[in-house]
């Protein structure tokens, strides 16, 4: 019995095949097969592909028709997901630190950039012109501003939340306040000293925040209601000039 060496027209492998066979094929066109698995895999429409997830090595089959439609195939429905999910992730860039990064969140890359909050492109104050400004006038002064010296009080409150975590980004200690509380006995306000029957009252966000304007009206208006002597101090009363000496002179 005679054999032909041939080439297997699938795998590339040589093999033996009978010269009757060979003939046969010869004259029928046939294509030469070292086994049926790779007659069956070239007659298949389907076609070997790894798949589409980078970090999986898997080697699968698909019809042609489908691969050439979705340009990705995956061996499960986990290896689509994370690809498809990275695919809808909407990365942005922190407002603070210009790190990328992506989540529900829609300004900040993390919590404590939610503390260091950049100048907005409108604004002209930056976060490093503040607490330059502020170190500059605890050395020339040797203590911290009041809000009325300090043209940017506004700008600091904005960056910073308020006006005494400024002062403290600044590595700068705050100006402990402390009131007495005093109950007025009517409601349940409460005045900032008293001395004797007169309630002192320090007004010092007097025109800046709406609720605290409200509040000042009603203690003035219990003041008179129930004929209650009180002196309103405001920060003009302080800055420039001390004129606490003749405020309270007569008592």
């Amino acid at each position: 019995m005679n054999f032909v060496n041939l080439e297997c027209f699938c795998c590339k492998k040589f093999f033996k095949k009978e010269n009757r066979r060979y003939n046969e094929a010869i004259k029928f066109g046939w294509k030469f097969y070292c086994s049926t698995r790779c007659q069956s895999e070239v007659k298949s429409k389907q076609k070997q592909v790894r798949c589409s997830n980078p970090k999986c090595k898997k080697i699968i089959k698909r019809r042609i028709k489908n691969i050439l439609l979705s340009r990705a195939v995956f061996c499960s429905n986990s290896c689509s997901a994370i690809i498809n999910n990275e695919k809808r992730k909407k990365w942005k860039i922190c407002i603070t630190c210009g790190e990328k990064y992506y989540g529900s969140n829609k300004k900040f890359c993390s919590y404590p950039c939610v503390y260091l909050i950049p100048p907005k492109p409108t604004l002209k104050i930056s976060v490093s012109q503040i607490i330059g400004e502020l170190k500059k006038f605890n050395k020339e002064n040797n203590r911290i501003p009041y809000k009325k010296e300090y043209k940017h009080t506004k700008a600091a409150r904005s960056r910073f939340g308020t006006w005494n975590k400024a002062i403290i980004a600044a590595g700068l200690k705050p100006n402990p306040v402390k009131f007495a509380k005093v109950p007025y006995n009517y409601q349940r306000m409460t005045a900032d000293f008293r001395i004797g029957n007169t309630y002192i009252e320090f007004f010092g966000l007097a025109g800046k925040i709406k609720s605290y304007d409200n509040l000042l009206k009603k203690k003035q208006a219990l003041w008179k209601e129930k004929n209650l002597r009180a002196i309103s101090i405001y920060p003009s009363d302080l800055f420039p000039k001390n004129n606490l000496e003749k405020i309270f002179n007569h008592l």
